[in-house]
Parts: C-alpha cells; structure tokens; sequence
C-alpha cells in the first residue's frame, strides 16, 4: 500500500495486493475494506488479487478497484459506523456484479450504470471485475435525487452516456490533475449526477453533455454516418443545443472532422502501420478525395500526409499517446534531421 501526492497534486493512495504472498493477498484486502464491507472470496484465498487506486476530488472519492471473484456484504453495522450519507456511482469496465437489497436486486455490468444508496445495507456477488466508483457525499445531491436503494441505466442510453462519461473522463484526467482542479472535477461528476437522477425531462448540463457527445463521437468516428443529427438523436437534444454546444470547435462537423483527422495522423506515425497506403489510411477514416485530405491535413498538422507516413516506415520509436504531443515530437524528430 502506498500513499501521499507531490505539493500540488490531487491527493491519492494505492493498493496493490498483489505485491504479498499469494495466501496474504486476500487477508490484506479484507482488513482494508472492513470498515466498508464484509468480504469472502469466491474462490481459494490463495488465489485471490486486488488492487485499488483512490483520489480525494475535493469531497469525492474516486476509486478504482479491480479484484477477483468474491462476495461482499455492507451490513447495519457498516451503515453505523459511518459513510451512510452518501451515494455511490459505478462504472464496470470488466465483470459482472449482483446486489442485493432488502427488496430491490440490481445487476451491474460493462453494459449498465449504477447508482447505489449506501445508506442501505446489501450483499453483492462478483465476478472478476474492473469498476470506477464515485461517492458523493448526500449533501451535494437534492434530497430527491435517489429515491430508492439503487438506480441503473444503460450505456448506450442519454443517461447512461452523460453519467458514464463524466465519471470515466475525471477519473481519465486525475494522474495529472493538480489540486486547484479538484472544485471543478468534482463539480462536473455532482452535475451530471444530479441531471441523470432528476425525475421528469432529462437536463444535463452542456459541460456534462459536452463530455458525453464528445466520447460519443471518439468512439464512433469509424462510422461515415456520424454526423449532427446522429448525435442529436443519441442525447435527444435539439439541435441548437448540440451547436451551443459545439460552437467552440467551430462547429458538429469541424469537431469530427479535427478528430478524424487526428486519428489518420496516429495511423501514419504509428509503424505497426505503415505498410498501409496513405489513401487506404485517408479513407478508413472517411476522407475519400486524396488531394483534399492531404490539403486538410496539411493545414491541421503542417506537414503533409506523406511526410508522416515516410517517418513512421524509417523509426521504431515510441510516440507518446497524445496527440497534441505526438505533432510536437514528430516535429522535434523531423527538425533533428
């Protein structure tokens, strides 16, 4: 276990059992979360592992917890003991859970979203899971805000989308986020959370919209049907809002074009690719005209297609994952020689 942060940073600490002898990884565990839970491996101890990493975002706690099969029981005495005032969200990105609550029982998965009221005792069968969890303390909330022990939606829903997003992109920022982020992190998170359990028409906020549509269109930029409609349709938003919205990107169309764009540019930098044809690259990403994508290309990047594409056949260098970053070192690199 380890913790503490630079001056400056958001605070987090670390947990990794898998570092202990294979017969004290899961004893460790469960003295970690006892105040939390009752845990029991599914399987042998001994072939249990887990690991957490948690952020202190201001009054949030943010976590992400991977562990092997097990089962877990938050009991009277937990909800006792402290930390009832407060919901939980959380995202699956591996594995499968089953909650169960005095009446209600509640099954999570990569395909679902849920909200958890930890004022509420339950017991919980998993799978080995991957998840992202946010708890927010009940006083940011209205009181109307979960109105029953537990809520889920689907991923691919407008609730879903906008709570999905938000947890997943503040959790994304945080190993570089700085503490003076915190407030606004955090606020992000409470926002789309309030939006999505509100009863009534669905309201999110156009930073919480903006954070969702924005992973829509990541995630769907191979689709050449992807366009302003497409994404009004998904958020059942009108269209003024999605061009509020999108306005500082110059535009729906601007915005998905840029990161078309950005994803040819990772295609022709990359070596595992650059076999490929500058076109075949082009059009994968859905620019068709050749003489067109390279003047679009060119204007984005500063540098021509072919240029990119040349340097990724003579190196085997690493590039860092960002794109922004991936332009400068591939122009430092160009500049060297």
């Amino acid at each position: 276990m380890g913790g503490g942060t630079p001056d400056g940073d958001v605070p987090v600490i670390t947990f990794d059992a898998r570092s202990a002898p294979a017969d004290h990884q899961f004893e460790l565990f469960h003295d970690t979360t006892a105040p939390v839970f009752d845990t029991l491996p599914s399987d042998s101890p001994a072939d249990f592992a887990a690991e957490a990493t948690d952020y202190l975002v201001g009054d949030l706690l943010v976590s992400r917890i991977a562990h092997s099969p097990q089962r877990m029981r938050r009991s009277p005495r937990h909800v006792r003991c402290g930390g009832e005032d407060a919901v939980a969200l959380l995202v699956y990105r591996r594995g499968i859970a089953g909650l169960r609550f005095d009446r209600v029982e509640l099954r999570l998965d990569e395909q679902h979203v849920g909200v958890i009221d930890l004022a509420q005792p339950f017991y919980a069968t998993c799978t080995d899971v991957d998840s992202v969890w946010v708890v927010i303390p009940r006083d940011r909330l209205p009181r109307s805000a979960l109105t029953g022990p537990c809520a889920r939606f689907h991923r691919d829903s407008p609730r879903g989308r906008v709570l999905r997003s938000a947890v997943l992109s503040v959790w994304a920022r945080l190993p570089s986020a700085r503490a003076a982020d915190a407030p606004q992190l955090a606020q992000g998170i409470v926002d789309a959370a309030e939006a999505v359990l509100a009863t009534g028409d669905f309201a999110p906020s156009d930073p919480a919209l903006a954070t969702a549509m924005r992973d829509f269109v990541g995630s769907h930029l191979d689709d050449l049907d992807l366009d302003a409609p497409t994404i009004a349709r998904t958020f059942h938003c009108s269209r003024s809002t999605l061009f509020r919205i999108f306005a500082p990107f110059g535009g729906v169309d601007a915005y998905i074009r840029d990161k078309r764009l950005e994803r040819c540019l990772d295609d022709l930098l990359e070596p595992e690719t650059a076999t490929r044809a500058v076109n075949l690259i082009a059009t994968r990403w859905g620019f068709e005209n050749p003489s067109h994508f390279s003047r679009l290309f060119s204007a984005r990047f500063g540098l021509a297609p072919s240029v990119a594409h040349r340097s990724a056949r003579r190196t085997s260098d690493g590039y860092d994952p960002s794109t922004s970053r991936k332009i400068s070192t591939f122009h430092e690199w160009a500049a060297a020689r």
